[in-house]
């Protein structure tokens, strides 16, 4: 097994910032973890802390991006939406001036059949009735 080295002198402790140990092996650090000693204000400073809150900063970051990237999702799909529903209308406002146009055109030329028609009273269409009932028997 390889002897493991110790710090080198001018190596810094990210604890304490003094040179020639490391922060595993700091009075300082050691003290406050064994609750000797309680931590100072100006301990706020440790890397570690220091990058937690990076860490969580980044976290947040990344959901904010998350979240504006859904806004923007959902933004674009109710835009979508609402241009579909105007081509949708545009359509169906086309269709129905197709049926209208088509259904005038029915009516005249239902109109005109019915021009065409001799107009006849009820006895008048009984009596040409039992006239053809007589000529087929």
């Amino acid at each position: 097994m390889k002897p493991k080295n110790g710090p080198k002198p001018d190596a810094d402790c990210y604890y304490c910032k003094e040179k020639g140990h490391w922060k595993r092996n700091c009075s300082k650090y050691l003290d406050l973890k064994s609750g000797l000693v309680k931590k100072k204000k100006e301990d706020c400073c440790d890397p570690l802390y220091l990058w937690v809150i990076t860490q969580h900063l980044s976290g947040l970051k990344r959901a904010v991006k998350e979240f504006d990237t859904a806004w923007h999702d959902a933004n674009a799909n109710v835009v979508g939406t609402l241009d579909l529903r105007k081509w949708l209308f545009e359509e169906l406002l086309w269709e129905h001036r197709h049926l209208s146009e088509s259904f005038a055109s029915l009516e005249l030329s239902h109109s005109k059949c019915q021009a065409s028609l001799p107009e006849a009273s009820f006895e008048d269409l009984a009596s040409q009735l039992s006239t053809l009932k007589a000529e087929k028997e």
